[in-house]
């Protein structure tokens, strides 16, 4: 009996190892999806604020072309928006701390500020507060952060809900 005991012993320990390393590469896998990223060391009010006077102020109501656009697999949500918004003449102020990797590669039929509102409506759940966009019209950039600032409530308009 006392053998018994031990072969079940060390199959349930086996089991249980297994199952934590089957855990934990699940997560190391998912951690390479998830990169963190510098805050910059200026607010983003300050930001803002220092950009509106140097350039040509865009339409308030701008959201961008409607049209396909690819999230390619192995580049950054930040990095695909970013670049469709710069072909359209804005920039992305990705104001959180963490950026994804795109695992598949995927396609949305969207204006490129309806696109930041779907990824920022998308990767909410990994912050503690809720992901909002905006579009800045003086700073000709679209805003993604979980910090809703006075200057983005009264400068300028949120995109999606």
């Amino acid at each position: 009996a006392p053998e018994e005991r031990s072969v079940a012993k060390g199959l349930s320990d086996f089991y249980r190892e297994f199952r934590m390393t089957a855990n934990q590469s699940e997560r190391s896998e998912g951690a390479d999806m998830v990169l963190d990223v510098t805050p910059s060391e200026q607010s983003l009010d300050d930001r803002l604020q220092s950009m509106s006077s140097a350039l040509k102020p865009v339409d308030s109501r701008w959201e961008g072309e409607y049209k396909f656009r690819t999230f390619r697999a192995g580049n950054t949500l930040r990095e695909a928006i970013s670049s469709y918004a710069e072909q359209e003449g804005m920039q992305v102020i990705w104001d959180l701390n963490q950026d994804f990797v795109i695992k598949h590669q995927f396609q949305m039929d969207n204006t490129v500020a309806g696109s930041l509102a779907k990824i920022a409506s998308a990767i909410d759940s990994n912050f503690e507060g809720k992901v909002a966009t905006f579009m800045c019209p003086k700073q000709r950039s679209l805003v993604v952060t979980e910090k809703v600032t006075e200057y983005l409530s009264t400068q300028c308009s949120r995109v999606g809900s």
